[in-house]
């Protein structure tokens, strides 16, 4: 689920400022979109952590899904400067919800024998993730930017199916 997430994520945000370009917006606008997007993508998981705690990983992960899919697929019909926007804010948004999910459960399902090699997996699988997605995006853009975005969007709707199917709610 990391490694999908951070491909989509990240196959989205290296690429946003060449986007912004590309529809003819400032990199002035590009700081502020960022900024916003930025913001909620850093400051939502102190919130949203708390969410899972109490509610349940399982729920909270299904909940950034569905704020994930429908903002993706909006980039692709959405080009005012409002409506990027906000269509990044939304992206941030359910970025910042989760964040803390997977990390959160590698927190709960390893103990004092295995917890360094659960985290290094991890990162591992965060470090892959960040790094095939631009790639990846990339050559897709090339292409269309709507390729790029709507892999992304299948890369949120394949997490989906694996959390309903294969996620274990930790105890």
């Amino acid at each position: 689920i990391e490694v999908l997430e951070r491909f989509a994520y990240y196959g989205i945000y290296m690429g946003f400022g060449i986007y912004m370009e590309y529809l003819g917006y400032s990199k002035g606008q590009l700081g502020i979109v960022q900024s916003i997007f930025l913001l909620f993508s850093y400051t939502l998981p102190i919130f949203s952590g708390t969410f899972a705690d109490k509610y349940g990983f399982k729920k909270v992960l299904i909940v950034s899904y569905i704020a994930y899919l429908p903002t993706i697929l909006l980039l692709m019909v959405t080009q005012s400067f409002s409506g990027i926007a906000l269509t990044m804010l939304g992206i941030g948004f359910a970025a910042g919800i989760f964040k803390p999910l997977i990390s959160g459960t590698v927190r709960v399902t390893t103990d004092k024998t295995n917890k360094t090699l659960g985290f290094g997996i991890f990162y591992a699988m965060v470090n892959v993730g960040a790094s095939f997605g631009p790639v990846v995006a990339g050559k897709l853009r090339a292409i269309s930017w709507n390729h790029a975005f709507i892999v992304a969007a299948i890369c949120i709707g394949v997490m989906f199916l694996f959390t309903i199917l294969f996620y274990k709610e930790p105890v």
